[in-house]
């Protein structure tokens, strides 16, 4: 167990490193002890003061939900955690796909139609919409569909799904950060604003806020 480890670090996955590496990173201070580490000899990904390589006297330890990376195991299910490229392509289509299956749902609830492609009015009610129904899948069933599809899901730091709080939070952080709440102009600016973020970071504003974590399939 002396090599390949991995751990995570400003929502990225750092690795693989040495155990002596590791461990003189967490007796150094220059990572906390709740940080996620993972070792092809462990299943998930658990918290380093859980370990006895890094915690004289661990903790009980967490399962993060995460499948780790397997290099060695072709077979397995490989997922990244934050990837630093952040997949902005992958995300946006995602999003896209939510909007679409839900601006549908909206209509027949409500009985508003868009009056013209370009009703800015009518994406501005499907994005207020969609704040509170994605919230709700994303603290009930862990995802959205167009995540599920994409492969990609958004956690906790510590690899929990996001309580209906925090999930609300972040949506409502998405509309006005991401998607302009639909104002012409403003929505291409936000939109183009959050893509290079992500394509240059690997991270959003709105994950950041909440410190979320990014897992890729």
């Amino acid at each position: 167990m002396q090599q390949g480890w991995y751990y995570v670090e400003n929502h990225k996955q750092q690795g693989p490193v040495d155990l002596i590496e590791l461990t003189h990173l967490f007796k150094s201070r220059k990572l906390p002890l709740n940080t996620l580490v993972w070792h092809r000899s462990l299943t998930d990904w658990v918290l380093a003061d859980s370990r006895e390589e890094f915690n004289p006297q661990p903790s009980k330890t967490f399962h993060a939900e995460p499948t780790p990376p397997t290099p060695n195991a072709p077979s397995a299910r490989k997922e990244r955690i934050a990837s630093v490229s952040g997949h902005p392509w992958r995300r946006y289509f995602a999003r896209a796909i939510d909007t679409a299956l839900l601006a549908p749902v909206f209509s027949f609830i409500t009985g508003i139609l868009p009056v013209s492609p370009t009703d800015y009015r009518f994406s501005m009610m499907v994005i207020s919409f969609a704040i509170l129904v994605h919230a709700a899948l994303q603290s009930s069933w862990g995802s959205t569909p167009g995540k599920a599809i994409l492969g990609y899901k958004i956690r906790t730091r510590s690899g929990h799904k996001l309580p209906f709080r925090k999930a609300i939070s972040r949506e409502a952080r998405i509309a006005w950060n991401g998607l302009g709440f639909g104002i012409p102009l403003y929505s291409f600016y936000t939109l183009l604003k959050a893509f290079t973020d992500l394509n240059n970071t690997g991270e959003t504003s709105w994950d950041k806020a909440d410190d979320l974590v990014v897992t890729h399939r």
